[in-house]
């Protein structure tokens, strides 16, 4: 249930600005949940737009972004989900970004991030249809000495950076 902070947002809906307005006032987002039928359709629609064996079959392990900083890949896309409880009192929107992509050497990875700036410039990029992109996760400490996860463009297919 949603506080007058917090705010329940189906995904079709959920834009920049309602992000922003949750995040001006205090609170988190919280994604209406999928039910199986939605779910299951939007697995087979993922198999169906395959291009390649890897994408078909690959594996749906989630690569955690903080373990890939400075690394170029290009978007293709992302979606979002719901954070889960454990992490209620963190400093994030209540959601986190499941960037699909490939990497300099071809190799397509997904990277799961909660971190503010990711999801919202990933939000923004999908509203802008600016995806696919080269870009890559850096780091920053900010004044309290937390480390953040921010997304910044990076240079195109740099061989030396795959993973």
């Amino acid at each position: 249930m949603a506080t007058p902070k917090n705010k329940a947002i189906e995904p079709a809906d959920l834009t920049l600005a309602a992000v922003w307005d949750t995040i001006k006032a205090g609170g988190k987002i919280k994604l209406a949940a999928s039910t199986s039928e939605e779910t299951s359709t939007r697995i087979l629609e993922t198999q169906l737009g395959a291009t390649t064996a890897e994408e078909l079959f690959g594996g749906t392990s989630l690569l955690k972004a903080k373990e890939h900083v400075n690394r170029p890949f290009k978007l293709t896309d992302v979606e979002f989900r719901n954070e889960d409880d454990q992490y209620a009192d963190s400093t994030g929107v209540g959601i986190y970004a499941v960037l699909h992509t490939v990497s300099a050497n071809g190799e397509i990875q997904t990277f799961g991030c909660g971190g503010r700036d990711v999801v919202v410039k990933c939000l923004k990029a999908k509203e802008l249809g600016v995806l696919p992109r080269w870009l890559k996760f850096t780091t920053d400490v900010t004044a309290a000495g937390f480390t953040v996860i921010k997304l910044v463009t990076a240079e195109a297919e740099a061989p030396d950076e795959s993973f």
